[in-house]
């Protein structure tokens, strides 16, 4: 298992970033991970959150994604379907209002 934090920056950094950590997948698990890997840019140009790639060695990948003010977080599992560019601005959207709670919750 490999796991890779994105640096935060301009799109077409990131994107690079995202390409060179999905170049070893097998070409099945590269194609089911277009969207997986839009949602991963996207929550990157996020200054507010942090998101790391974990790579299996199996094969596939996921996202782990904190709050930068957060030093650690409880593990939050959050499964959506991603289909299109609106659903990944939702599902950024859905991630930081959960992390947020999460973190408020937390320090109540």
């Amino acid at each position: 298992m490999k796991h890779a934090t994105l640096r935060a920056g301009f799109y077409d950094d990131v994107h690079t970033q995202v390409e060179q950590l999905a170049r070893d997948l097998e070409p099945h698990d590269y194609l089911a991970g277009t969207w997986l890997r839009e949602l991963a840019i996207a929550l990157a140009m996020n200054e507010d959150l942090v998101v790391s790639v974990v790579t299996y060695d199996r094969g596939g990948q996921e996202l782990e994604v904190r709050l930068a003010s957060a030093q650690s977080s409880d593990s939050l599992d959050l499964w959506v379907g991603i289909k299109d560019q609106p659903s990944v601005e939702h599902t950024v959207g859905l991630a930081r209002a959960l992390l947020s709670a999460s973190a408020s919750v937390g320090t109540s």
